[in-house]
Formats: C-alpha cells, structure tokens, sequence
C-alpha cells in the first residue's frame, strides 16, 4: 500500500477530504495531513509518503511553490493538485513543476477515488520499472568483467575508434595505465610431455589452461591485465611507467605463468613480447608486431621469451642460396658422405635461424630443396619415387611442425635415408656384378685367352671399376681368381683321371705346361705328379 498525505488550509475540507475519500480502498494509506507548504516539507521528510494531494492556494508556500520544492528535493514524490482554478497558466506551471494530475474542485470522493486508483497504477508501473532497471543494473554489474574483456579484445584487435579509451577505462573500471604499454602473447611451445602422459586430452585443456594460470597470476599482479581473444590466444597486458620497468614487470610476471604451467601441466609456454606503445589506441600495434614475430618462434628450441625488437626487417630480408646448398646435398647423398651431410643440413638450418625467414618461406624452401635432391637423383636412376614415399611424405605435413628443430632432424632422416638406400642399391648391384664375374670365369676359364678385358666386356663396366668392386666383394684380383678356378679345376682331374700334365695343362686355360706346373706348385706346395701321387694313393 502506498503512503499519502493531504495539504489544505481549510480546516473543513481538510477533514472533509480525510474522512470520506476511501483511500485503503484505492490503495493508500494516509500519512497526515497539513496546512500550507512548508508544514507539508517537515510532514515529508517525517512519513515519506509516494504521494503529496495538495491545494493551490494556501499562505506560507502555496501548491506550486510546494510542488517545485518537491521536484527538486524529493525524488520519486509524485505531486496531485486539486484546486478550483482552471486557469492556463496554473497548469502549465503545474506540469513545469512534474505534477501528475491536476484534479478541479469540487470533485466527489467518488471520483477522487478514480483519480487515486489511476495513480496507484502509474506508482505501481514506477515500481515495476525500477526493478526492472535494478535487475538490469545487477546483470551488468554481474557481467562487467565479460564486458571489459570484450571491450579489450576490440582495443587490441583495433576493431574501431578508441580516442575515447580514457572514457571507457572509467567505465569498466579499469586502472588509467603508465606510460608504457605492451601486448603479450602467451604461446604454448611445447606440450609434448604433456600429451604423451596424457594421450586422450584435447589441445583446447591446454589452451585453458594458459589462460587459467596467465589470469589468475594477472590479476593478483598490478599493471597486467589478461584476456582470451577471438584466436583463443591468452593475452597478456602490461603497463609501466618507463620501459626498463615494463621489460622488468613483464619478466617477473611472463616467468611466473610459464613456472606454474611447467609444473601443472608439463607445457613449455614462450611469452611472445609486442613492441611498446605509449596508448591503448595502439595496442593493436604491439599486438600485430608480437604476431609477426611469434612466426619465428619455431626458429628457436627453447624460447621463453621472444621479443618483437629483435627481429629487425634487414635481417629478414636477407636471401638464404638454397641452390649451393642443394648441390651440395645431392653430392653427398650419392657418395653416403654421411658426416659431409649432417654438416650441410646443420649449416643450412643455422642459416635459417641467423636470417630468420618467414616460417612460410622456410616450408617453401624445404619443400623445394627436398624435391629437387630427389629429382636429381631420380634423373640419375639412383631412386624411384615408390621406394621414398615414406621417406618425403614429410613435405606434405611441414606445416603441422611446431619447431624448426623438428624440420630439421625429419630433413635430415629423409637424407641419410636416400644416401643410405642409394649407396645399398649400389651395393647390391656391384655385389650381382662380381657374382657374374665369377659365373664367367667358372664357365671360360679353360679358354687360354681370358682375360680381364673380356670380362669387363661381358659386364659392360670399365676395367678399373671392375677391379675395384671385384676386389671388394671376393677379396682376390681377377688373376688371383682365375688362378685360383683354374688350379682346382686342375686338382679335380688329377684325382679322378688319369690325364698327363700337357693335357690337363691345356683343358684348364695354360698354353705351357711348364707354366701350369709351376703354378700348381706355387699354389699347392706341390707339383702336380706329386699332388695325383698323394690323393690316389
């Protein structure tokens, strides 16, 4: 039930109105009663009523002048006029004043009772709209911390005009920042450990993870602020008055997030630092330049921090000579110079990380050095694609690497790979090639005209190459070979005929039969009647 008092200066009607008006019945309680305006101030500010009923005309401080005192000290207070004046200019001040109805005498208690109901109702939408406005205050003092991390994801994302940041700080309760300010990333490094533990959790743990620890340890540290933006990156915000206090603020803190994700969750976390900037409406700046360089994160095995003021544009502009390079590995792929190899891919790499490339320019140089090795080497029918898929399928997935390091050692395997298969092929086929040379020397070692041209000539290879491989599969020289086939061929027919020495001389290849007995002899300890003596007999 609302509360409202009645003013008059006339007695009579006073307790004419107070009696008859069936105020409980319109949904009010009267509170009092008064005389004049300023009795009518000391009543409210006693019984605070909703509503004030109240005459025009009256000594001390007439309606009006009650009513203008109301509006400018007693907010909400709704004011009604009854009067017997229907006079322009009384209503207009009257609606100058906020007054909400201004009801003429005489009037029944009837129709005052209507006049009261119809502003029990306006009180009652009052009410209503305050609540809801308090409801609508709480939810956004509820959401303020949403808010303000929406509002500094546009800062940062520079998705609009901020030269009203100042404005806005206030608004959202955020701290005025010092004269320096910084855009972080917090980047994973490397959470390896962390999935071979736990092989069945997700990346987005990960993720939530950094941005748990980066917000909890922000936000009992002063001039950090953290958000999670549209990327699902953990930013981090730092400001300070000078710069070697930011630089200190952001090493102090950047060590305390990347220690106490190393013990819960067993992640390397790299805290990738923006270009300082002196206003928030540059914040987008630092943001953008810390972007751009944690592209070259991967350059580096253990980064824990990575400042975007070392990476200067001269350096990235300088051309890394891929093509002596590729020379280079092609040569040493096909002689399996293993050291040689493990040497140029090490250079080739530390060059990328002196010159620091693009991390795309570094997959397109990979992907084109891995490609022409092997073409090289397929023109030279050393390799066949469908014996290396496995071995280059890695060109196909650089961009799932994280690490240069990891390039590296997969660039490197797929060499060793290709020297290793290459110089096993080559093997086997100086293997085969000495194998033949043996079958021939079996099947013609009776004719006296054998001789290494022949052989090399069957092989098609040069005389010097055969001797080399022959030498390195069979341990003899073809002479020795041949010697050696021929005495045992001799050996053979000694024991099991009954042959002269002339004849067995000339079946197995010797045109002398003194030259065949002296060999034998040089090669048995015997000569060749004394050997046929001992084995028959």
């Amino acid at each position: 039930m609302y509360k409202i008092i009645f003013i008059d200066d006339e007695i009579l009607i006073r307790e004419a109105v107070s009696e008859n008006t069936p105020w409980e019945e319109a949904g009010f309680e009267l509170a009092g009663t008064a005389e004049n305006g300023r009795d009518a101030i000391t009543l409210i500010e006693r019984s605070h009523p909703h509503v004030v009923l109240t005459d025009i005309r009256m000594p001390v401080m007439d309606g009006l002048e009650l009513a203008k005192y109301i509006s400018e000290h007693f907010e909400g207070v709704r004011v009604m006029i009854l009067s017997g004046h229907d006079e322009f200019d009384y209503a207009k001040r009257a609606m100058q004043y906020g007054v909400s109805e201004y009801i003429l005498k005489p009037v029944t208690s009837e129709e005052l009772k209507d006049e009261l109901i119809r502003m029990r109702k306006k009180l009652d939408a009052d009410i209503s709209e305050r609540e809801r406005v308090v409801q609508i205050q709480r939810a956004y003092e509820e959401n303020i911390p949403v808010l303000r991390e929406l509002y500094l994801n546009r800062l940062v994302e520079g998705n609009g005009v901020f030269n009203d940041w100042r404005e806005q700080f206030s608004h959202y309760r955020l701290d005025p920042p010092g004269a320096y300010q910084s855009v972080c990333i917090a980047a994973v490094h490397d959470s390896e450990e962390f999935f071979r533990k736990y092989p069945e959790e997700s990346r987005e743990l990960v993720d939530f993870a950094v941005y748990n620890i980066a917000h909890e340890i922000a936000e009992s540290s002063c001039g950090v602020l953290c958000i999670r933006n549209t990327e699902d990156e953990t930013l981090l915000i730092f400001d300070a008055d000078s710069e070697p206090e930011l630089d200190q603020k952001i090493r102090e803190v950047g060590e305390r997030v990347i220690y106490e994700l190393d013990k819960c969750m067993d992640t390397k976390l790299c805290i990738v630092v923006g270009r300082s900037v002196q206003s928030p409406a540059q914040w987008s700046d630092s943001l953008q330049n810390a972007k751009e360089t944690e592209e070259f994160r991967f350059l580096i095995e253990d980064c824990t921090f990575l400042y975007g003021k070392d990476f200067s544009e001269e350096i990235k502009g300088t051309a890394i000579k891929t093509a002596q390079y590729t020379d280079q590995l092609v040569l040493q792929i096909r002689t399996n110079q293993t050291g040689e190899l493990k040497k140029t891919v090490s250079e080739l790499f530390s060059d990328f990380r002196a010159k620091k490339p693009e991390r795309k320019t570094i997959f397109v140089h990979v992907q084109n050095m891995m490609l022409s090795v092997f073409i090289r080497l397929e023109e030279n029918e050393l390799v066949s694609g469908a014996d290396y898929e496995e071995e280059l399928s890695f060109i196909n997935h650089l961009a799932e690497y994280n690490h240069l390091r990891d390039i590296e050692q997969e660039f490197l395997s797929c060499c060793l790979s290709l020297a290793e298969g290459i110089a096993g092929r080559r093997e086997s086929i100086n293997q085969k090639q000495a194998v033949l040379a043996l079958d021939y020397i079996e099947k013609n070692y009776s004719n006296s005209g054998m001789s290494l041209n022949m052989v090399c000539e069957y092989l098609s290879v040069s005389t010097s190459y055969f001797s080399t491989i022959f030498k390195a599969y069979t341990g003899e020289t073809f002479v020795e070979a041949l010697t050696r086939i021929r005495i045992e061929k001799a050996k053979k027919l000694l024991s099991t005929t009954n042959m002269k020495n002339y004849e067995i001389s000339d079946a197995i290849g010797f045109n002398d039969p003194h030259y065949f007995s002296s060999t034998f002899k040089k090669q048995t300890g015997m000569t060749p009647g004394e050997y046929a003596r001992k084995v028959k007999s």
